[in-house]
């Protein structure tokens, strides 16, 4: 049975005091029927009326456009109503897009004299374009102030790439480089793009791009020689750097596409270079696609982080045309020799690059052979023109400063003239061969004529 807490004495004492008091006091309150007669306690302080926030966007402007894929950092000056600094309010942003979707939120930091900016933050590449609103909300106690900013977002690159092409590619920004458009040709059926950028530095740039290159059509890439031919033959350009070699290709499982990986060797051995090819059925295409990285962020395999982005979209009707047409030419010329990095040793060395014809020439058509070597920070090109399949290298460029390495590379022409003299007016048949180069070392007894002035990686 539960027991009462009451002491029946303490009550019958206090009820004596209260009757003592109604004789003292007479008509005081305290006889007051309902009215506690013991002291009252301290006084309650009212609570303060909040004090209302005054909240500017100080940053972007009403109306600012921006482009998808490009940062946006807004920036809110808080006040009281007297126009003080508030630098202890929180204040927190929502970013909507034309649909009035959220598509981020995100706090602010205070940075003193009452002004807050956001973390760095980039609009997606893929965001919907048209007015965008941006949603500002300033509390402090009890008092919560909102303001508005309305922008534009015009479509990105990558999205101008999916109306045109049907696939979705975003843009490389590794290592915070600004990347763009470099090259595009071709249409809705065949064509490539290339994409990316390089950041300033001394001697090695730190780089990455991205090409996608597609053809109608199923290849039928079965065999590791039919990936080969594909990349030889049907793409040709083969990247943001000339190559010299092409690896073995790998059985490669690219997302839901089964096909190719093929490592390349770029001009410079730091370049890493790799293509991934396959057939996308849903589509009915045949992708290449090529990543060329120098120096790329630590602890990513980052040519999977340039391609990882590509989608092709089956529901969409593609029907873009690039501003230049995709060449066709016929593959370029193979070397037979001498081996890639022969050495040549001495002023008497005969060199001849030699190389397979791709048929027998016509009267107007002829080989262009370029060669180029480094020295210092320059790099002179020579260009020759021979009907021959094959071409001797000069003897008397032994003594010009150089930094022993040749580079060389031939293809296919059709002259507007005179097919034993090169000139802009005239046509090429064929892609570019893969670079090649050769040594050409002096001895120790044949000092050098020149200023060893190498700064720079050759191969």
């Amino acid at each position: 049975m539960r027991r009462s807490l009451a002491n029946p004495h303490r009550t019958r004492h206090r009820l004596r005091a209260g009757a003592w008091l109604c004789l003292v006091g007479l008509l005081s309150s305290a006889c007051a029927p309902g009215i506690d007669a013991r002291p009252a306690g301290p006084e309650t302080a009212p609570t303060p009326t909040p004090t209302a926030l005054t909240v500017e966007i100080l940053y972007p402007s009403e109306g600012a456009e921006f482009v998808a894929g490009g940062p946006l950092r807004p920036t809110v000056l808080v006040t009281d109503p007297g126009g003080e600094a508030v630098d202890d309010a929180r204040v927190r942003l929502t970013l909507r897009d034309p649909s009035g979707e959220a598509v981020d939120e995100m706090e602010t930091v205070a940075g003193g004299q009452g002004v807050y900016r956001t973390p760095a933050w980039a609009i997606p590449q893929r965001a919907a374009t048209g007015e965008w609103s941006v949603e500002v909300e300033a509390a402090r106690a009890d008092a919560i102030t909102t303001a508005l900013r309305r922008v534009r977002v015009t479509p990105s690159i990558s999205r101008i790439l999916h109306d045109k092409y049907g696939f979705w590619i975003d843009l490389p920004t590794l290592k915070g480089i600004v990347p763009t458009l470099a090259a595009e040709r071709g249409d809705a059926r065949n064509g490539m793009v290339r994409l990316g950028g390089s950041l300033p530095a001394a001697h090695i740039l730190p780089s990455a791009w991205i090409d996608v290159q597609w053809r109608e059509g199923d290849f039928d890439l079965a065999a590791p020689e039919a990936a080969r031919r594909f990349l030889l033959g049907q793409i040709g350009d083969l990247g943001a750097t000339r190559v010299r070699s092409l690896g073995d290709p790998e059985p490669f499982e690219f997302k839901n596409w089964q096909g190719w990986r093929v490592p390349a060797r770029g001009r410079l051995r730091y370049e890493q270079v790799e293509w991934v090819l396959f057939y996308a059925p849903e589509v009915d295409r045949t992708y290449a696609l090529g990543t060329t990285i120098v120096k790329p962020p630590s602890g990513i395999d980052a040519p999977e982080e340039l391609r990882s982005s590509f989608e092709v979209d089956e529901t969409w009707e593609s029907k873009g045309v690039a501003p230049e047409p995709l060449p066709s030419l016929l593959p370029g010329p193979q070397w037979t020799a001498p081996e890639l990095g022969a050495e040549f040793i001495g002023a008497q060395a005969e060199i001849a690059l030699r190389w397979e014809p791709l048929r027998p020439l016509e009267p107007d058509e002829y080989f262009e052979v370029k060669v180029d070597y480094a020295y210092a920070e320059g790099t002179p090109l020579l260009r020759f023109a021979t009907r021959q399949p094959w071409l001797r290298l000069p003897p008397e460029l032994y003594d010009q400063p150089n930094c022993r390495v040749f580079n060389a590379s031939v293809r296919l022409m059709r002259s507007a003239g005179d097919p034993r003299l090169a000139s802009p007016q005239d046509v090429p048949l064929s892609y570019p061969s893969l670079l090649t180069y050769i040594l050409w070392t002096r001895p120790e007894a044949d000092p050098l004529p020149f200023p060893p002035l190498c700064p720079n990686e050759q191969t």
